[in-house]
């Protein structure tokens, strides 16, 4: 098990503080609640949720002397969360920090080996921690487990369950089974993204204002919009967008949230296939209600188990976190994707 920090700046004789360090942040990640989602804290193995059909026309004229029924019954149908044990572990030779900033913050004597208690072992932790947050986020979308990748086979993400949604026919509507760099064009993107808000469903298209709904797009359809953006109007807003860049971006009124590292995950990790996907391609959007969809963990309470520990037989410090994680969507009805 190899070291979880591998190298840190060295020192250069100048005593610092702890928080005076040349370490880097990790790159920020979205967390899972400005996604949107719904969040359930406890599922211990499988919760079940409920969905019920439309039900219309059961108002009639009245006759007398006539107590019938005056319309057919409506179907339920339930919908279960299952969630899967997650785990990470990592180890931590004190060696690492010798000869560098963090050199003080080290123990003495027979117990120097040793990092608990130290602020080596905050600093550890909150890397740990920003990981994990981050292999949550990549996994809550691409995982499969039919896939061979063991980084992404614990649980169905996003992607596998709107695609199977789909093949299933239980009203998840795809656009285009493939999004190419041309329909993200100038000249196209526009027309590209009224497809999606076109082909809504009625449950989604009347049901719920545009500020309610969110269009999910990775970087590059994103960026193409946001570029597209930036070349309508006047000279002087144009230049002004370009300079300062544009806020929070919206289309036909929906909220689009920028899925960030997800297509980079896309091509970096799937050389013949994404998941849910015949061909390797970043290129997608979901449009839908989030709160129609439903991340099942405890990464975010008192039950998810993070434990840091000194072992004096290897000399070696060691880090573990345990939690519970799983997907699942309630209405087919409520989602338009394509890309895959």
């Amino acid at each position: 098990m190899g070291n979880l920090i591998t190298s840190v700046t060295s020192y250069t004789g100048k005593q610092a503080s702890f928080q005076d360090t040349f370490v880097q942040a990790l790159a920020k990640v979205p967390t899972i609640a400005q996604l949107g989602f719904r969040i359930e804290n406890d599922v211990q193995s499988t919760k079940t949720f409920y969905k019920a059909a439309a039900l219309n026309k059961i108002t009639k004229k009245a006759v007398d002397c006539n107590t019938g029924d005056t319309a057919t019954g409506v179907a339920i149908t339930s919908v279960p969360l299952t969630v899967v044990q997650m785990e990470a572990e990592l180890s931590q030779c004190k060696s690492v920090f010798e000869s560098t900033i963090y050199e003080a913050a080290l123990k003495k004597g027979y117990d120097v080996y040793n990092l608990e208690g130290t602020q080596i072992e905050t600093l550890i932790l909150e890397i740990f921690g920003n990981a994990v947050g981050d292999d949550l986020y990549r996994q809550i979308f691409l995982n499969d487990t039919a896939l061979t990748n063991n980084d992404y086979t614990a649980y169905d993400g996003v992607f596998k369950t709107i695609k199977t949604g789909y093949l299933a026919s239980d009203g998840v509507v795809r656009v285009a089974a493939s999004i190419s760099d041309t329909d993200i064009n100038s000249t196209n993107i526009l027309t590209t993204l009224d497809a999606y808000v076109d082909a809504q469903n009625s449950v989604l298209k009347y049901n719920y204002t545009a500020d309610q709904k969110r269009m999910y797009v990775t970087d590059p359809i994103y960026r193409a919009y946001e570029k597209k953006l930036s070349e309508i109007g006047t000279l002087e807003s144009s230049k002004t967008q370009l300079v300062d860049g544009i806020g929070a971006l919206k289309f036909r009124g929906i909220p689009m949230v920028n899925l960030l590292t997800i297509g980079d995950y896309i091509l970096q990790d799937f050389s013949t296939t994404s998941p849910a996907s015949s061909s390797v391609s970043d290129n997608r959007i979901i449009l839908t209600n989030p709160l129609n969809h439903i991340i099942g963990t405890d990464l975010l309470t008192s039950t998810a188990e993070a434990e840091f520990w000194y072992e004096r037989v290897n000399k070696k410090n060691y880090c573990r976190l345990s939690y519970r994680a799983g997907y699942k969507y309630i209405d087919g009805r409520e989602i338009v994707f394509g890309g895959f």
